[in-house]
Formats: C-alpha cells, structure tokens, sequence
C-alpha cells in the first residue's frame, strides 16, 4: 500500500494531473469497500478494528492516503521528462 501511494503521486505528478490520483482512489475504496463488505458478514473480524468498524476504519485509512498523496503531489518539485535543460 504505502508503494502504491508513492506510485500513484508519481503518476499524477509525471502526467500533471490530480485526476490520476482521485480515479486510483476511488478505484481502490470501492474495490476495498467491497471486500470489507463481504468479509464483514463474518462476526469474529469486527473485533481486530477497534475502536472502529471495519468500515470506519477503511474510511479512515482512505483519507489518511489521500492527504499522503496530496502533500506529495503538491510539495515535489515537478520532474523534466522532455530532455530540456540538460547541458545540451
């Protein structure tokens, strides 16, 4: 997970747009939404996420990530992919 919050802000940043970052998110959330949902239906899991449910923690973990990815996309330097600049 924590390489593909680098990976995703690289992408973002290398293609100059933030909408890379919100699509993988969301990608993500739902695909592990999902997940919780069905693994959810089992009693036992609920008590590994406390104090929160397993939803409210999934909730938590998302948003944390995506302020991870914003304070990266927004405070790297942008990178020169053309070959400019390079003592040509």
């Amino acid at each position: 997970m924590i390489i593909a919050v680098g990976v995703f802000a690289f992408l973002a940043k290398r293609k100059s747009s933030f909408l890379v970052l919100l699509i993988a998110n969301i990608l993500s959330f739902l695909s592990s939404y999902f997940w919780v949902l069905r693994v959810k239906k089992i009693e036992e899991w609920e008590g590994y996420f406390k104090p929160f449910s397993s939803v409210q923690l999934l909730v938590l973990v998302t948003v944390l990530i995506i302020l991870l990815q914003v304070a990266v996309y927004r405070f790297t330097r942008p990178m020169d992919y053309g070959g400019e600049g390079k003592g040509e």
